[in-house]
């Protein structure tokens, strides 16, 4: 049995670090298509959105519902600093990932 467990755990890494790479990292071109205009087209956590213009990630947060202290963002793979959330700006074609964190067991 040891050794089906291994080989799972093996490919289910191999298979959600391609799907990471496809999603925002080699291939972003074909999932991450450029948008003419003002609107800024950027995935959120897998899905497609627009925004106007170019916006901050501390106030994508607050478009999103998501409380600040409860939180972690990644932008193209960057994890960033919640000092820096006001800081740092979304770009057209930008990955982002929320993870929000919760008591439970």
């Amino acid at each position: 049995m040891k050794g089906y467990t291994t080989a799972g755990v093996f490919l289910c890494e191999l298979f959600f670090s391609l799907v990471q790479e496809l999603k925002c990292g080699v291939y972003s071109a074909y999932f991450c298509p450029s948008q003419k205009g003002e609107n800024s087209m950027i995935y959120v956590n897998g899905k497609e959105k627009e925004f106007p213009g170019a916006i901050t990630i501390q106030e994508l947060l607050a478009i999103e519902n998501y409380k600040n202290s409860y939180v972690a963002v990644e932008q193209n793979e960057v994890i960033i600093p919640r000092e820096q959330y006001d800081a740092v700006t979304i770009n057209d074609n930008d990955c982002i990932e929320i993870v929000s964190f919760m008591a439970g067991g």
